[in-house]
C-alpha cells in the first residue's frame, strides 16, 4: 500500500499481519522518489501544501516548447473550432501571448502519477497496449474565476456543464488549442486577457460519449470495469472527456489576448 509523506512515498509491507488481521509491526521500506513532469525544471523545494505558479523566462527552451505546442493550431492550422469544423486558415493569426507559467502542484502531480500507474498496472494484467494512454498536450480553456481553483485543486468535475455536456458530464480537454482558445471557453477577463491550460491527460481506454452521461460505458462486463474516458469520435477524436479528477494535470497556463 503506497503512503505519501511530504516529498517521499513509502510502500507499506503487509507481511507482518496476525491471524485476526490486526497490524503487529508494519514495516516501512525505502522511500520511493516522487516523480515530476519536468524534473529538471521544477523548483528544488516544491511546496507540499500549496501550488506554485512559476513564470517562464521568455525565450527559454521550456518557454519555446510550450508556446510552439500552443500555437501549432492557432498560427499554422489546421485547427478545429467549437463548431467542430476545420478552420479555412489560422483561427487566431493576431493572438498575442502575454505570459507562460509552469504549475508546480506536488499533491496533484502525485495523484496523477498514482492514477497513471494504476492504469498501466491494469493494462499489463489485461495484456492491453497502454502506449497511447497519455496525451502529452491537451488544452482546457476556462474563465478567470475558475483558473485559481484549477491551479490549487485540479480539474474538479463540479466545474463541468458550464458550456456543454454533449459527450458526457466530465471535464473536457481539446486536441487543438484553437478549440479551447475560443472565448466561449477561455472567457476573457475585464482586460480582455484569456487563459488556457496545457495539460497532460490520461485518456486510457476510450469510448464514444453520450449527452449528459455521468460515466463512460462498461468495458469489461464480468467485473464492471468502465472505460476511462469518452470522446466525440473514436476514429478521429478532437477531444477527450475524463471522469476521474486525477486523470489530468494542469502543467502550464498561457495568458493571451
Amino acid at each position: 500500500m503506497p503512503l505519501t509523506h511530504f516529498l517521499h512515498r513509502y510502500e507499506l509491507n503487509y507481511y507482518f499481519l496476525t491471524s485476526n488481521h490486526h497490524f503487529t509491526h508494519p514495516r516501512l521500506l525505502q522511500p520511493l522518489p516522487v516523480p515530476s513532469p519536468l524534473k529538471s525544471s521544477w523548483s528544488s523545494d516544491p511546496d507540499p501544501l500549496n501550488a506554485r505558479v512559476v513564470p517562464l523566462q521568455h525565450g527559454s527552451d521550456e518557454y519555446q516548447k510550450v508556446t510552439e505546442a500552443f500555437r501549432q493550431t492557432l498560427d499554422k492550422g489546421p485547427g478545429v473550432l467549437p463548431n467542430t469544423r476545420m478552420s479555412n486558415g489560422p483561427p487566431c493569426p493576431d493572438l498575442k501571448i502575454k505570459g507562460v507559467s509552469r504549475i508546480e502542484n506536488l499533491g496533484l502531480w502525485q495523484s496523477y502519477a498514482a492514477k497513471k500507474q494504476s492504469m498501466l498496472t491494469r493494462a499489463k494484467a489485461e495484456g492491453v497496449d497502454s502506449s497511447n494512454y497519455e496525451v502529452e498536450w491537451s488544452f482546457h480553456g476556462c474563465g478567470p474565476d475558475v483558473v485559481p481553483l484549477i491551479i490549487q485543486r485540479g480539474f474538479n468535475r463540479s466545474f463541468c456543464g458550464k458550456n456543454a455536456t454533449f459527450y458526457g458530464k466530465g471535464v473536457y480537454f481539446a486536441r487543438d488549442a484553437s478549440y479551447s482558445a475560443h472565448p466561449t471557453y477561455a472567457r476573457p477577463d475585464s482586460n480582455d486577457t484569456q487563459r488556457i491550460f496545457l495539460c497532460r491527460t490520461l485518456k486510457g481506454e476510450v469510448c464514444k460519449g453520450v449527452r449528459d452521461g455521468i460515466q463512460p460505458d462498461v468495458r469489461v462486463q464480468s467485473n464492471g470495469t468502465l472505460y476511462d474516458s469518452t470522446t466525440n469520435n473514436l476514429s478521429d477524436p478532437i477531444m477527450w472527456i475524463t471522469y476521474h479528477d486525477a486523470q489530468a494535470y494542469p502543467e502550464y497556463i498561457v495568458e493571451f489576448r
